[in-house]
């Protein structure tokens, strides 16, 4: 999320020192995911809803690429289960939702 006040380049190093405790990182920015309808299924939406606490209509995303050697532990400020792999390592994730 950005803030209000927040520049993107700010917002992405503010985010990355919450989930890794790493204060500075140099970055690049890479794309950005706007589509409107981008997060139009219900299951995002409501997890939208109790994640920020009101409703948003829409998500845009900013994706940033770093090269950089992680050779200690990650000190998340603001998540339990945040984890470094390896590229070739990465898991596969599915998540299952219900219908309501």
């Amino acid at each position: 999320m950005i803030f209000s006040d927040e520049d993107v380049d700010d917002a992405v190093q503010r985010v990355l020192h919450e989930l890794t405790g790493i204060k500075k990182m140099v970055l690049k920015q890479f794309r950005c995911f706007a589509d409107p309808m981008r997060v139009s299924n219900a299951h995002d939406i409501k997890w939208m809803d109790q994640e920020y606490k009101h409703h948003i209509d829409r998500i845009i995303t900013v994706v940033y690429l770093s090269l950089c050697k992680i050779d200690h532990k990650i000190n998340s400020t603001k998540y339990n289960t945040v984890d470094w792999y390896p590229i070739d390592e990465v898991p596969v994730v599915v998540i299952l939702a219900k219908e309501p």
